[in-house]
């Protein structure tokens, strides 16, 4: 997956995504870290709207949940409008589970921000 173009490369995480069998294929612990891992290293290929909410909650969101989340707080302070919205989509994962923090922590780090519809 990582020799892809940047374009293919968004393809796949959009695809995998939106596929109704991704969140049950994606449970696997080390595939899970695999492809966060992958997604975090390639994100300035993850740059548009679709992908980043078709993809953010479930390849950041699930692999953080029980996990240190100083990336989305390193995320939210970045200057790519894209690595902001990952770090606040991302966080729907931990609204689900009704966890709040994070979120509001977030949304507090981005409440002045500049683009309107982070």
């Amino acid at each position: 997956m990582h020799q892809c173009g940047a374009q293919g490369y968004g393809r796949v995480v959009e695809g995998k995504a939106e596929h109704d069998n991704f969140t049950s294929w994606y449970q696997a612990e080390d595939l899970q870290k695999k492809i966060f891992t992958l997604y975090i290293k390639h994100r300035e290929h993850v740059n548009n709207w679709d992908l980043i909410d078709g993809s953010a909650r479930i390849v950041v969101g699930n692999y953080l949940k029980n996990k240190d989340k100083s990336l989305l707080y390193k995320l939210a302070k970045s200057k790519s409008l894209w690595d902001r919205r990952i770090a606040m989509i991302s966080c729907y994962s931990f609204i689900k589970e009704k966890d709040f923090d994070v979120a509001l922590d977030i949304a507090k780090a981005l409440l002045n921000d500049t683009e309107d519809l982070i």
